[in-house]
């Protein structure tokens, strides 16, 4: 793609993440931060003309082996932001975008491998991940491989260590999202249109009174939830739930992007545009 218009999260403003195999902000200067199996150097890759991750650059640098993603940058910052700009790899596996010097790939893009037992947590808190009435909408676009329950997104107050949300996941037969309460409450709403193994493009949003799921821009309708919505600064994760040595709900498939807003989705309503943005970029249906 080349962009002859602005990058996504800087037409659709606001965001508070964003991550991508491509360039979503034009201030961004990084895509991630690659480790190399062969002697665990490390180096920044960039983005080529058209906006894609640097493949040459990146395959250049990992050789024949494994390139692991220890940094993936987070494209925007918002004001008065705390975050260092980044989510980090934690102490378990790191997933990967390069296995044995081939690309990894889905549907013809570069895409990040998270293989059931990595996983990428925000390395500090995180501004504006919820409005002041702890509304939010998420995006995000990967694949996964079997029908174990796996966590895509996770939003959480990481001084209280209270769920705001796990905004996508997996379970046994469809994509869901679940919000919470102050109380701790859950609620869950399933998208009957299951992707499979397929790439999917995922959307989720919180209003003060209900969470709904998408895929490819489909719905079956929200979910209603009680009690006062959760609202805070918050830590993010992708590709697990949580844990330190063993990720619980660890995802088992690709992920390419992910672009979260802490915003009302009715006031910023950028599902249907934004959604068929991301579709023209990854092909996805």
């Amino acid at each position: 793609v080349s962009y002859t218009t602005l990058p996504p999260a800087d037409f659709y403003t606001g965001s508070a993440a964003a991550f991508s195999i491509r360039k979503l902000s034009a201030s961004a200067s990084y895509c991630m931060k690659v480790r190399r199996d062969s002697d665990n150097a490390t180096q920044d890759i960039g983005f080529q003309s058209d906006g894609v991750i640097d493949t040459g650059s990146l395959l250049s640098f990992v050789g024949a082996g494994t390139g692991y993603v220890q940094v993936w940058y987070n494209q925007v910052r918002p004001s008065g932001s705390l975050d260092t700009t980044m989510i980090s790899g934690t102490s378990f596996n790191y997933p990967y975008i390069v296995t044995s010097g081939s690309l990894v790939t889905k549907n013809g893009k570069p895409a990040v491998y998270f293989n059931g037992t990595s996983g990428i947590g925000v390395n500090s808190q995180m501004n504006n991940m919820t409005d002041d009435s702890a509304r939010w909408f998420t995006f995000a676009v990967g694949h996964v491989e079997d029908t174990t329950t796996r966590v895509m997104i996770r939003t959480v107050d990481n001084v209280a260590v209270l769920n705001i949300g796990q905004n996508i996941r997996r379970n046994a037969t469809s994509m869901e999202s679940i919000a919470y309460n102050a109380a701790g409450g859950a609620f869950t709403d399933a998208e009957t249109t299951n992707p499979g193994t397929n790439q999917f493009i995922g959307y989720a949003e919180r209003t003060t009174a209900a969470v709904q799921m998408y895929v490819n821009n489909t719905s079956n309708g929200s979910t209603a939830t009680t009690g006062t919505p959760y609202s805070a600064s918050a830590g993010m994760y992708l590709g697990f739930f949580g844990g330190t040595t063993t990720p619980s709900f660890p995802w088992s498939g690709s992920i390419q992007e992910v672009i979260h807003y802490g915003l009302d989705p009715a006031s910023y309503d950028y599902r249907t545009n934004l959604t068929a943005q991301i579709n023209g970029f990854y092909g996805t249906y």
